[in-house]
């Protein structure tokens, strides 16, 4: 089997190789990949967070705000932030594109690969898979990750006259 659903929860997103046997005498169980996509139930804290938003959109991605709280939302996606920049095509530099939706998505800490947070081909999938049956016919769907530049930053500081400068 290339693809498994089992309960457990994040606890079941186990390391590559931790999963090498299996109940059955005649098969044998590898495991060369980690496991993941697992996630927690819902708090009811959460659901009551979440409610006001699901009124609003009813499941479906029309406005700005529909495709941010929809792309938050996929079991087992963990981000941090998601950003919808409509009419804007990412993979091509163009805006004022009518009809078009793109969606950046940055993932949880835990997630980040070196020091920047970048969601994986994985997870991009999984949102462009949750939001894709949500949003209108005829809309064009981008999801991506941010693009990283370097910036340098210099400050000066100047006491105003009568303030003295604490020592």
């Amino acid at each position: 089997a290339t693809q498994l659903r089992h309960g457990g929860g994040a606890l079941g997103n186990l390391p590559a190789q931790s999963i090498n046997a299996i109940s059955h005498p005649r098969l044998i169980a590898m495991q060369p990949t980690p496991t993941t996509g697992g996630g927690d139930a819902e708090t009811l804290a959460q659901a009551e967070t979440r409610l006001p938003g699901y009124l609003r959109h009813g499941d479906r991605a029309v406005t700005e705000a529909d495709y941010k709280d929809l792309a938050l939302l996929p079991p087992g996606v963990a981000l941090a932030r998601v950003e919808v920049l409509p009419r804007f095509k990412p993979y091509h530099r163009l805006s004022n594109v009518a009809g078009a939706v793109a969606v950046m998505v940055i993932p949880r800490p835990k997630h980040l690969k070196g020091s920047a947070p970048r969601p994986d081909r994985a997870m991009l999938q999984m949102v462009q898979d949750h939001l894709d049956p949500r949003r209108l016919i005829g809309t064009e769907l981008h999801i991506f990750a941010p693009e990283y530049k370097p910036i340098s930053l210099s400050s000066s500081v100047k006491v105003r006259d009568g303030f003295e400068p604490d020592k």
